[in-house]
């Protein structure tokens, strides 16, 4: 099993979102911006979705290799999150195999990813 952690401080977040667009273009696919439009670019919202790339790099030890870009962190319509790839090899590697808990607490946000090894 692959455990990672991370913690956001969400102002660092709206720091970088106020300095430019490179942030977000950079490291946010199509499908995460969406989101974030819908969530009316909410700096908690994206730092949540830059914890959860951050903690599944680490729980996987970085085995694969992929843009950040190419990997989404949503929310099913029940708020739970989930984490896609656009490559559907990725998608089936790790579907039913990751799991993603995101906490948010004043101006913290800490995203926990659990991933079973084959």
């Amino acid at each position: 099993m692959g455990l990672g952690v991370d913690i956001v401080h969400i102002p660092r977040i709206a720091r970088l979102m106020e300095e430019s667009d490179k942030f977000i273009n950079r490291y946010f696919s199509d499908e995460e911006k969406v989101l974030f439009i819908k969530r009316s670019y909410n700096p908690e919202v994206i730092a949540s979705n830059w914890a959860s790339k951050e903690a599944f790099l680490k729980a996987t030890k970085k085995e694969d290799t992929f843009g950040l870009r190419d990997m989404s962190v949503l929310r099913r319509d029940s708020g739970e999150p989930y984490i896609e790839f656009k490559d559907k090899e990725l998608n089936g590697k790790y579907r039913d195999r990751l799991d993603i808990s995101i906490s948010h607490d004043g101006e913290y946000v800490v995203s926990v990813v659990i991933v079973e090894k084959l």
